[in-house]
């Protein structure tokens, strides 16, 4: 399964550019700090480094929710 990707290179080599926030993308993260899971299977992966975030998702890997710890706003799937 794969929950996100780096970007693509440019004339094979790697872009070593920060990439900006983006806080509305549900199935992105602009530098992940780690992952971890629950007894249910669902998927935690923090977005530390520019979002101030965790992504919760479920076993197959659809978004669930996100805390942002900015502003303490948790939003869900519905």
């Amino acid at each position: 399964m794969v929950l996100g990707r780096r970007p693509e290179p440019v004339d094979g080599r790697r872009s070593t550019a920060r990439c900006p926030p983006r806080r509305r993308e549900k199935y992105s993260s602009a530098g992940p700090t780690d992952v971890t899971w629950d007894a249910q299977g669902n998927i935690f992966v923090s977005d530390g480094y520019v979002n101030s975030r965790v992504v919760k998702y479920d076993k197959n890997g659809r978004f669930l929710s996100v805390v942002r710890h900015d502003r303490g706003i948790v939003a869900d799937a519905s």
